[in-house]
């Protein structure tokens, strides 16, 4: 029997059909299966090294989210552990210790700190009378629906024909559709994969490798995220051959970018080629967010660059 009051948290899991398909071309994501976090944490600090036992290194964050005392915390999905020693009560400093006797955990801006203690408990009922043991299945219809006193978390959604581990963050509770998430895999180009996202935005994952453009991107829709598998893993370049162009423009509000490299490929240090801008065009075009990336030959440019 839960302890509190619960509420409905429903979410429908969506899948691609086929390679390139539009945003409207999508089907249930039977079978698959989530996993419920308690709300994580963001890191702000650019990078702190935590040595083999280690105690009380401070990293800063975001918001300190429902992370308490005592926690273990992931340095990203699936990551090396460490145990939180104190919590600042302004909400955007924590205290951690290294358990590991022989191995460094690093963090950096954008690392995700996964609370893997304690998870939130999840009911098939209002009552709470029957506990639902993770990883929880989605059902024909790829909805998942549980019952949670938790009022914020992190999830993971996997299987069921999707191509990559989905990671939500900062959710809240109700009924909603997860939101809309493309793999670069499955599109002809990295251009076609942003194109497919609905007007209301959604995130792109692109697996580790290298994206070569003989074309600039550009986002033309709202809250987009774009998201690698690190900034040493995932590298968007542009190909010298190609001469210069924009890699990338932003003309709406709320872009954000990842764990990845963008690298504007200069062909050589001449005055003719410094490489690409990353162009961000129009009044008012603010909520842009870059963390955890690394930018090589690029000029941030105005609208009149």
């Amino acid at each position: 029997m839960a302890d509190s009051v619960l509420s409905r948290l429903e979410i429908q899991v969506l899948r691609n059909v086929g390679t390139g398909t539009p945003s409207d071309v999508q089907v249930p994501a039977a079978g698959a299966v989530a996993v419920f976090y308690r709300q994580g944490a963001t890191v702000k600090s650019n990078q702190v090294d935590i040595g083999p036992g280690e105690e009380d290194a401070l990293i800063e964050v975001y918001s300190t989210g429902w992370i308490a005392r005592g926690d273990i915390v992931l340095a990203g999905l699936g990551g090396l552990p460490l145990l939180v020693t104190d919590v600042d009560a302004y909400g955007n400093e924590l205290l951690v210790s290294n358990p590991s006797e022989d191995t460094q955990v690093s963090v950096f801006n954008g690392t995700r700190l996964v609370v893997d203690s304690n998870r939130p408990k999840v009911f098939a009922d209002p009552a709470g009378s029957l506990e639902k043991p993770p990883p929880v299945s989605a059902g024909p219809d790829g909805r998942v629906g549980v019952y949670t006193a938790t009022p914020r978390f992190d999830y993971t959604v996997l299987g069921g024909g999707l191509t990559d581990t989905r990671f939500y963050v900062d959710q809240i509770g109700g009924v909603a559709p997860s939101p809309p998430w493309r793999s670069a895999r499955d599109f002809p180009t990295l251009q076609a994969a942003i194109d497919s996202l609905p007007a209301t935005g959604g995130e792109v994952h692109l697996p580790a490798g290298i994206y070569t453009l003989t074309s600039g991107l550009v986002i033309q829709t709202g809250n987009v995220t774009l998201r690698g598998d690190g900034p040493l893993a995932t590298i968007i370049q542009r190909d010298p051959s190609a001469g210069v162009f924009d890699l990338i423009s932003v003309i709406q509000p709320d872009c954000r970018f990842y764990d990845l490299q963008v690298d504007g490929a200069a062909s050589s240090p001449s005055v003719s080629d410094l490489g690409s801008c990353m162009r961000f065009i129009g009044y008012e075009i603010s909520g842009n967010l870059v963390q955890n990336c690394y930018m090589e030959n690029l000029r941030p440019c105005p609208a009149s660059c």
